[in-house]
C-alpha cells in the first residue's frame, strides 16, 4: 500500500512563538567573546568614534567572571607556594626532614623489645646513606637530608617499657617530626594481636594530639611459622587486615609499607633467595594505599626493598601538626647537642629553628620537662651536614671525617658570631602571676571573714574535698577493724535497743578495745606484714574500698536525681544555702562577672577579649612571616629600580619597617645555638642524659596565668575500672607541649546564654566545658587530660605514679569572667491540693527557712510557676500557689544557684604552679 499523508488545508495548524533572547539573535557569551572578557573601552580623545560602557555603574557579567578566574589563579598560587615550602625541608635550602618511628605492637618479631626494632629501623635507614652525623643521614641521589628519631630518644627507657612513659616518649616524637612512620608488627597470629594494650594507648594519644603526615610499615609477614601451602593465605589475610587498620585509623590515602628485617640483615644490596610458591602474594616490601582490598604485590629483593623505603620517606611530602607549626621551636641535632655550664646557669642548644616563623630572642621559651626560661643571646653554628661533592659513600668513613672536619671547624671558630640579643624593654617577663591590688574591693569575698567561712563549711555541700569525708568518719561512732556496715550498724544503733539508758551502754570502748587487740596481735606474729603485703600486691584497704563505692552511688543518684539536694531534720536551710540565690530565669536574669570573686582571682590575668587579643597576636605573627618570606625572595627597593622615585622611596620605607618586624629574629631553617638564662642544676637534671630536646617558643602572654576552659570529653576506652571522674578532682592536663596539675569545674558549655550549669561528674559521650587554673594557650590545641591509674574493688591497677587517658578536648580559651553556676535543687510534696493551691511538706524543716526563701520561685516537674504564700506549722510545711490547678502526684521544686570556682592541686598555690 503507498504512503499517503494529510495535508491540512483548513489553517488549523499549530504555530508555536518564536523565542526571543535578549540582545538580539547573538547570545552573551558571543558578545562577551567578541569584546574581550573583563575589557572595558575607554572614551577616545582623538578621531574614530569612542563606545562607552553598558553599565559603568556596576560590573557587568565578564567582570565578574574575570574576577573569579583572577581569584583561582590566585589562591592555585599562593597553593603551589605552600606546597613548595613544604617541600623545601629536607633540600639544600631547608633544614633536615624529621622521621619518627613508632611501634603500636607488644613485641616485633616475637622476641625483640619495641624499643629495638625501632632501633634497627633507624639503623637500616642510615645505613643507606652517603654520610651519616649522629641521627641525621645524607642521600645524595634523593638530594635530601633526613633526621631518624625514635621515642628512645626521648626518654623512654630501653630496658622499661612504662605505659605512660611509652606514650609520652611517642606524643613527644610526633610533635617534632615532620613524617610519622606507625610500625605495625605482621608476625603474630591473630590479627588483634597487632595493636597491644599500650599501643591502643598510644594510638588514642596520637590521634588526639594530632598527627603529621603517617605511612604504616609492616614488618614480619615471612617470620610466620607455619606450613607453606597455608603460608601464603595467612600472609595475604595479615596484608589486607594491616591496610585495613592504617585506613581506619590514619585515612584511606596512608601509604603502607611492607618490609622485612630479616631479609636485609646481609646489608644493602644482598639478595634472599624465595620459593617459587610466594612469586603471586609477594614478600617484601611494596607502597600501596590504604584501602580495604588488598592487592598482589611481587617478590623483591633487599635492594629494591630499602630503594622503596628510602624513595618513599624522601619524597613525603613534610606536614607537621598545625599547633606545632605556629610556634616556632628548635631540636637539638642529638642528644649531644647541648651543654649546661652550671657557673652561669646557661643552657646553650643547638640545632635548626623550624616553623614558617622566626624565631624570636625576646620570647619565652618552654622545655618540656624543665619549665620555662629567658632568652640571653642566639649564636650562629655551621651546617653539620652540608650537600658537596666529594663525598665519601662509604657511611662509616663519611661519619668519621664529617665529625672531625666538624670539630676542627668549631675549634678554628672559637667565638661565635651573635645572631640576636634580647631588648630589655621588648623582652617577655617570667611572672606568671599579676600583682594583687588589696584596695580593690571586687577581689575579696565581701560579707563572709574566715571564722564565717570555717564555720559554714560543715553546711556549704560544694566542699567536695575528701575533708567532708573524714568528719563524716569521726562523726561515726568507732568500729572494730574487718566489721562490715550491717555488723557496725549494731553498735551505732545500741541506743535504740532494749538496753538503751542503760549503765552498760556502749560508747565505742568495744570498738577501740578489738581494734588495739588486734593491733597487738598484728605486731606480736608473724602477720604483722600482711597489710603491706597486700598493698604490694595491689589489694586495696577497706577505707578506700567504702570510697570507691560511695563515689559511684553518688555517681549513679546523680544521673537518676540530677542537682536534687536532701536537707536533713535539724538542718538549718538558711545557713547551708547562704550563699545561694534564685534566679528567675537562668539565660536572662543578670549575674555580675566582678561580683564576689575570691582571692585567688586577684592574682589571675583577666582578659577583656581574648579573641581579640589572639587575633591580634596571630595577625603580627602573620606579618613577621609575610616580612620573612618577603626578606628571603629578595625583595623591596632592589626589583623595582627602573620605576619612578616615589615607588622606590615607598618600597624603602615598607622594607625599612620589615627590618623592624624582623629585629631580633632569626630566620626559619637557619642553624643555630639558643642560650637560655637562670636554669638552675635541678632543673637540668630533670631531663633525662643522652637525649634530644626541643626547646619551644611561646607567644605572647602564653606564660601568664588565667582561667583556662577545655572542651573536653571522656575517652571511650578509658580505663576507669568505674571510678567516674569528679569535679575538683587532681587531673593532669597536657596542653600542647606543656604539662601542668589543677582541680577543674566542669560545666555545660551554652552558646546563647553567659551563665553555664555546673556538673558535678563527667559523663561519657558528653562534651564538656573544664575550667582549670593554667598558663594562658591560644587556640587551636590539643588537650589531654591524664589521672592517677584507680584501683578497683578487686585490688587491680597500676603502678605508682601511673597515670590513665580520661578525657581528650580541645581549648576554648582564657577567660576568668566565665560564670559557673552550681545548681541545687530542693523537692517537697504536695500534701492537701485545692485547684491552684497546696500544702507542700518535707522541703523545708524551720519555719525561719520557710520565711527566708519565700520571695524565691517555685517549678514542679510538670512545669507549673508559684510562689510561697505562708509558713503553716511549726515542722516546716508552707501553703503555695500555683498559676495553674497542681495535681496531687506532683513534685514541687525549689532551684537555687551558686558560682563555683576551680581550685589548685596540692602543693600549688596563687603564688607558684608547676609547669612542666
Amino acid at each position: 500500500m503507498p504512503h499517503t499523508s494529510h495535508k491540512s488545508t483548513s489553517g488549523l495548524k499549530q504555530s508555536n512563538k518564536r523565542h526571543k533572547r535578549a540582545g538580539g539573535s547573538s547570545s552573551k557569551r558571543a558578545i562577551s567573546r567578541g569584546q574581550g572578557a573583563g575589557k572595558i573601552e575607554s572614551h577616545g580623545s582623538g578621531s574614530g568614534s569612542s563606545r562607552t560602557p553598558a553599565s559603568s555603574h556596576a560590573p557587568s557579567l565578564s567582570d565578574a567572571r574575570h574576577n573569579k578566574v583572577n581569584k583561582a589563579k590566585q589562591m592555585k598560587q599562593n597553593k603551589r607556594q605552600q606546597l613548595v615550602e613544604g617541600r623545601r625541608v629536607g633540600t639544600r635550602k631547608g633544614p633536615p626532614k624529621i622521621v619518627g618511628f613508632v611501634h603500636i605492637s607488644e613485641g616485633l618479631h616475637g622476641a625483640l623489645t619495641p624499643a629495638t626494632t625501632e632501633e634497627d629501623l633507624k639503623a637500616h635507614v642510615l645505613k643507606s646513606a652517603d654520610l651519616v652525623l649522629d641521627n641525621t643521614g645524607k642521600f645524595e641521589q634523593m638530594k635530601t637530608r633526613l633526621t631518624i628519631l625514635t621515642p628512645s630518644d626521648f626518654g623512654s627507657a630501653r630496658g622499661s617499657e612504662a605505659a605512660f612513659d611509652r606514650v609520652q616518649s611517642a606524643l613527644y616524637v610526633a610533635r617534632s617530626c615532620d613524617v610519622l612512620c606507625v610500625v605495625i608488627d605482621g608476625s603474630v597470629e591473630e590479627e588483634e594481636d597487632c595493636v597491644s594494650f599500650v599501643g591502643e594507648q598510644v594510638l588514642t594519644a596520637l590521634k588526639n594530639q594530632g598527627l603529621p603526615n603517617t605511612m604504616a610499615i609492616v614488618t614480619g609477614l615471612g617470620d610466620k611459622h607455619i606450613k607453606k601451602n597455608k603460608k601464603k593465605k595467612q600472609e595475604g589475610d595479615m596484608r589486607r587486615y594491616c591496610q585495613r587498620l592504617a585506613a581506619a585509623e590514619f585515612g584511606t590515602e596512608t601509604k603502607v609499607i611492607e618490609l622485612d628485617l630479616k631479609m636485609s640483615e646481609g646489608g644493602v644490596g644482598g639478595v634472599k633467595e624465595e620459593d617459587s610458591d610466594d612469586d603471586d602474594m609477594g614478600m617484601g616490601m611494596g607502597i600501596a594505599t590504604a584501602t580495604a582490598t588488598a592487592t598482589a604485590t611481587t617478590t623483591k629483593t633487599a635492594s629494591q626493598q630499602n630503594s622503596s623505603l628510602i624513595r618513599a620517606l624522601c619524597s613525603a611530602v613534610a606536614t607537621p601538626i598545625q599547633f606545632v607549626n605556629a610556634r616556632p621551636f628548635l631540636l637539638t641535632d642529638s642528644s649531644k647537642s647541648y651543654a649546661y655550664d652550671a657557673s652561669t646557669k646557661e643552657l646553650h642548644l643547638t640545632g635548626y629553628v623550624r616553623s614558617h616563623a622566626p624565631f624570636d630572642v625576646n620570647s619565652l621559651v618552654h622545655v618540656p620537662g624543665m619549665g620555662t626560661f629567658q632568652q640571653s643571646r642566639i649564636l650562629a653554628a655551621g651546617e653539620p651536614v652540608v650537600f658537596g661533592k666529594g663525598n665519601n659513600n662509604n657511611s662509616s668513613n663519611s661519619s668519621s671525617s664529617s665529625s672531625s672536619s666538624n670539630s676542627s671547624s668549631s675549634s678554628s671558630n672559637s667565638k661565635p658570631t651573635t645572631l640576636a640579643v634580647p631588648n630589655p624593654s621588648l623582652q617577655e617577663q617570667l611572672n606568671m602571676f599579676a600583682t594583687a591590688n588589696s584596695l580593690d574591693g571586687e577581689q575579696n569575698l565581701i560579707g563572709f571573714d574566715a571564722g564565717d567561712e570555717n564555720a559554714m563549711a560543715e553546711f556549704d555541700d560544694d566542699n567536695d574535698d575528701d575533708n567532708n569525708d573524714a568528719a563524716e568518719d569521726e562523726k561515726k561512732v568507732a568500729r572494730p577493724a574487718g566489721w562490715s556496715d550491717y555488723q557496725a550498724a549494731w553498735l551505732e544503733d545500741a541506743d535504740k535497743g532494749e538496753f538503751a539508758g542503760s549503765d552498760d551502754e556502749d560508747e565505742g570502748e568495744y570498738a577501740d578495745m578489738f581494734n588495739q587487740k588486734g593491733s597487738k596481735s598484728n605486731s606480736d606474729g608473724d602477720n604483722s606484714n600482711m597489710d603491706d603485703n597486700e598493698e604490694e600486691d595491689g589489694k586495696i584497704s577497706e577505707a578506700e574500698r567504702l570510697a570507691l563505692a560511695k563515689r559511684r552511688k553518688e555517681h549513679d543518684e546523680e544521673l537518676e536525681f540530677p542537682d536534687e539536694v536532701e536537707i536533713h531534720e535539724g538542718d538549718s536551710a538558711k545557713d547551708r544555702f547562704a550563699r545561694y540565690r534564685s534566679m528567675q530565669s537562668f539565660k536572662t536574669s543578670v549575674w555580675d562577672p566582678k561580683e564576689n570573686l575570691p582571692d585567688d582571682y586577684a592574682t589571675l590575668y583577666h582578659f577583656g577579649s581574648f579573641k581579640a587579643t589572639r587575633a591580634a597576636v596571630l595577625a603580627d605573627q602573620r606579618d613577621v612571616v609575610n616580612a620573612q618570606r618577603l626578606n628571603n625572595e629578595g625583595g623591596g627597593a632592589e626589583k623595582n629600580k627602573k620605576n619612578k622615585e616615589e615607588e622606590v622611596v615607598g618600597e624603602m620605607v615598607e622594607e625599612e619597617e620589615e627590618e623592624d618586624l624582623l629585629e631580633g629574629c632569626v630566620a626559619s631553617g637557619q642553624h643555630c645555638t639558643i642560650v637560655l638564662s637562670n636554669v638552675s642544676q635541678a632543673q637540668f637534671d630533670s631531663v633525662p642524659k643522652d637525649t634530644n630536646i626541643c626547646a619551644t617558643s611561646l607567644l605572647p602572654h602564653e606564660n601568664k596565668m588565667s582561667v583556662l576552659n577545655f572542651n573536653v570529653c571522656q575517652t571511650a576506652k578509658c580505663e576507669t575500672n568505674g571510678v567516674p571522674v569528679k569535679s575538683k578532682d587532681v587531673l593532669t592536663f597536657q596542653v600542647g607541649g606543656r604539662m601542668f596539675k589543677g582541680r577543674p569545674i566542669f560545666s555545660q558549655h551554652n552558646l546563647n546564654s553567659d551563665k553555664h550549669k555546673f556538673e558535678r561528674f563527667l559523663t561519657q559521650g558528653v562534651h564538656m566545658a573544664a575550667s582549670v587554673y593554667g598558663p594562658v594557650t591560644y587556640g587551636p590545641c590539643p588537650v589531654l587530660v591524664w589521672r592517677e591509674r584507680a584501683v578497683d574493688e578487686m585490688g587491680g591497677g597500676g603502678e605508682e605514679g601511673e597515670k590513665e587517658l580520661v578525657a581528650v578536648g580541645s581549648v576554648l580559651g582564657a577567660d576568668a569572667d566565665r560564670i559557673v553556676v552550681k545548681r541545687a535543687t530542693l523537692t517537697g510534696y504536695p500534701t492537701r491540693v485545692h485547684k491552684r493551691t497546696c500544702t507542700v511538706k518535707y522541703m523545708f524543716y524551720n519555719p525561719d527557712d520557710v520565711v527566708w526563701f519565700k520571695p524565691a520561685t517555685l517549678t514542679t516537674k510538670h512545669g507549673l510557676v508559684g510562689h510561697i504564700m505562708e509558713s503553716i506549722g511549726t515542722h516546716g510545711s508552707m501553703k503555695c500557689l500555683f498559676q495553674q490547678p497542681i495535681k496531687q502526684h506532683d513534685t514541687v521544686c525549689l532551684t537555687l544557684f551558686k558560682r563555683v570556682y576551680p581550685k589548685y592541686a596540692e602543693g600549688d598555690s596563687e603564688k607558684l604552679i608547676k609547669v612542666w
